[in-house]
């Protein structure tokens, strides 16, 4: 009889500030690693699949949203030069300036221009050359290509040609 009645109370855990500032640091921490992992394991799927063109919006998801891992860096060393080759064969040569359309942060997820790497980026694309936002914005030189190709990808990157 009493065990019963047990299941049904709840307890309250009261937890300190510090303390649960502490569990969601810990959480946050641990959430872009669980999607970075998924993604990764994407990438290798929609490969083997031959899905090329979905493994390349798998890869500048994970590109924009976590750290790179070493499993990620050892991709990249392998693949880096002929996915620079496609994103500039996409996004036209480097010398062309790139600016972000007026409409840009209502046509994304608002949480996309709090992204770190997002925001590197963004800054920068005041209709400079894109060879100097990717060199200026700290980023390895494939994740500012993958950021600026979920841009042009989400139609949000104008781009232009330079004029003399």
């Amino acid at each position: 009889g009493r065990d019963r009645r047990s299941l049904g109370v709840a307890q309250t855990i009261v937890l300190s500030g510090p303390e649960v500032k502490r569990k969601i640091r810990h959480r946050q921490s641990i959430m872009p690693s669980v999607a970075a992992q998924s993604l990764y394991e994407d990438i290798g799927a929609l490969f083997d699949l031959g899905d090329r063109e979905g493994a390349l919006v798998s890869l500048e998801r994970l590109l924009t949203l976590a750290p790179v891992t070493p499993a990620v860096a050892d991709f990249l060393t392998h693949n880096e030069a002929r996915l620079l080759e496609y994103y500039e064969t996409t996004l036209g040569p480097w010398s062309r300036r790139g600016k972000l359309k007026d409409d840009a942060r209502s046509a994304m997820p608002a949480a996309y221009f709090t992204l770190d790497k997002m925001v590197a980026v963004v800054d920068l694309l005041d209709g400079r050359p894109l060879l100097e936002v990717i060199g200026k914005c700290g980023l390895l030189r494939i994740e500012a290509c993958a950021v600026l190709s979920q841009l042009a990808r989400a139609g949000v990157l104008e781009l232009s040609d330079v004029r003399k």
